[in-house]
């Protein structure tokens, strides 16, 4: 079992988050899975009912990240889920502000 571990850890799966074209994060499958959904408003939208309490959250998180990662997060940016190792999309969104 032990062994299985090391091999895990020694071959993980990265993937990366762009941000109109350039890379704008990345990391391990799982953690950049929560960014992701919560780029997309997936994870801020469900803590509370579609209203504009919801989709105040969403603004707020994507005004934090254009603060943290110096990035600026428009009307129409599109943000793309993608393998870091072939660059295959995975997913793909565009933000748009109600």
């Amino acid at each position: 079992m032990h062994v299985a571990t090391q091999q895990m850890v020694a071959n993980p799966c990265r993937h990366e988050i762009h941000l109109n074209g350039e890379r704008l994060t990345g990391g391990d499958q799982k953690s950049v899975a929560v960014v992701w959904n919560n780029l997309t408003g997936k994870n801020l939208l469900t803590l509370v009912p579609k209203d504009d309490e919801s989709q105040d959250h969403h603004l707020q998180y994507l005004k934090m990240i254009e603060r943290l990662w110096s990035c600026s997060i428009t009307n129409g940016s599109v943000i793309t889920l993608c393998d870091e190792q072939t660059g295959h999309v995975l997913d793909k969104a565009t933000i748009q502000f109600s």
